[in-house]
């Protein structure tokens, strides 16, 4: 049964978000932190560096929360894909998860792909946050047909997934 926005993790304060300010740019994504929100804006970009060169304004720099969690290895989204049905269609439903990356990315530059890795007949795909294993597992579904359960930690802002078919 898919979980319902006002069930998942609001009431959970996440330590990777705070302590940023404004302008904050990842060195590692080029991501901007300004006014409260995260984003790609080339066109910001240089011109923020242009000020800071200036003088007229600091720049802080710091990994965005996204780029933490994948260094330190952190997820906050676990699908998992089972069946024999995802081991002949392999490619489209690699495919298909990179593409909900793109998605959502579009929506929250934050929701990326920790990693995907084929383990003992299953893939395992991490995600930085459970939004983005929701999407997936959502997606799988819709596309494919098959079962998603999904599973939320009750002190972490945790979500696994598991799709089968």
């Amino acid at each position: 049964m898919p979980i319902r926005r006002h069930e998942r993790f609001d009431h959970l304060e996440d330590p990777y978000s705070v302590g940023y300010r404004d302008p904050t740019i990842c060195p590692t994504c080029k991501l901007i932190y300004h006014n409260k929100h995260w984003f790609w804006d080339d066109e910001l970009l240089q011109e923020l560096e242009d000020k800071a060169k200036k003088g007229e304004i600091e720049i802080y720099r710091r990994d965005c929360p996204a780029c933490r969690r994948i260094k330190e290895h952190y997820p906050m989204g676990i699908v998992k894909v089972r069946g024999e049905f995802w081991k002949e269609h392999r490619d489209e439903i690699f495919n298909l998860i990179r593409n909900e990356e793109k998605r959502a990315q579009k929506v929250n530059p934050l929701e990326r792909i920790i990693k995907m890795e084929e383990s003992e007949g299953e893939l395992i795909v991490e995600t930085t946050l459970g939004v983005l294993a929701h999407r997936i597992g959502n997606a799988l579904e819709k596309s494919y047909k098959g079962k998603s359960t999904y599973h939320l930690s009750e002190d972490q802002k945790l979500l696994r997934v598991e799709w089968e078919r």
